[in-house]
C-alpha cells in the first residue's frame, strides 16, 4: 500500500516540544507518515513524540539534518 507522507520542514526547521501538535496537523490533512526532521537531537521531544504517535495510531519517521556548521 502506497503511503502519503509529509517532512515536519515545512512547518518548522528545528522541531521541539511545540511541533508535536503538527503530528495531529499531518493527520488531520490526510497524510499517512510524518517525517520529522532531528535537528537538535538533544532538544527532539521523544516521549511526546512517542505518546501522541501511539495516541492517534498515527505513523512518524525521524530523520537527522545535519546543521550547517557540519557541512
Amino acid at each position: 500500500m502506497f503511503k502519503y507522507g509529509v517532512a515536519s520542514l515545512i512547518w518548522t526547521e528545528d522541531f521541539s516540544k511545540n511541533g508535536v501538535p503538527l503530528i495531529t496537523k499531518a493527520k488531520s490533512l490526510g497524510f499517512d507518515v510524518i517525517d520529522i526532521s532531528m535537528t537538535n537531537t538533544e532538544k527532539f521531544p521523544s516521549k511526546a513524540v512517542k505518546k501522541s504517535r501511539q495516541r492517534r495510531r498515527y505513523e512518524v519517521v525521524t530523520t537527522i539534518g545535519m546543521p550547517v556548521t557540519a557541512i
